[in-house]
């Protein structure tokens, strides 16, 4: 029996890469200069957190997982409250227990000033380069005309 166990775990290790899907990659650490950045780091989360459900099912695994990617001012406005936390919970932000108010925090702190003003302008800014694909302009005007709230 012994070497059919020896046998049977040799075979799962040599195997054992195998059937592992490639996860996704971490984000990369955002450091709060620019609003534009803010969004695509939040994306990047949202993958991580669909890649592993089972990992990121809480709100707190989320807010962990967002705020270690984290950097320079960014961090800062979250790190006094870990190296300094109330004692009664009760009195914790709640950014700290809410993965949406995080959200709302971030973009408080760092998203756009005026998010519509600034798709507007961006928008007008589009242009077609005669060496581009279409599809380089059509990704560039459908991101920015989603945020004007125009209709047709």
């Amino acid at each position: 029996m012994q070497a059919f166990g020896d046998t049977l775990a040799a075979a799962l290790r040599a195997n054992a890469g195998e059937n592992k899907t490639k996860r996704v990659p971490d984000p990369d650490k955002y450091d709060g200069s620019n609003s534009e950045g803010l969004e695509t780091f939040l994306v990047q989360c949202t993958q991580s957190f669909l890649d592993r459900p089972s990992l990121y099912a809480t709100d707190t695994a989320k807010i962990n997982f967002v705020i270690s990617h984290l950097a320079g001012d960014a961090f800062q406005s979250f790190a006094n409250f870990y190296a300094h936390p109330d004692p009664d919970p009760a009195n914790w932000p709640e950014w700290s227990r809410s993965y949406i108010a995080l959200l709302e925090e971030l973009d408080m702190l760092f998203g756009a000033v005026d998010p519509q003003g600034d798709a507007v302008l961006q928008l007008k800014k589009v242009k077609m380069l005669e060496n581009h694909h279409v599809t380089r302009y059509l990704i560039r005007f459908n991101k920015y005309a989603a945020r004007t709230q125009w209709n047709e």
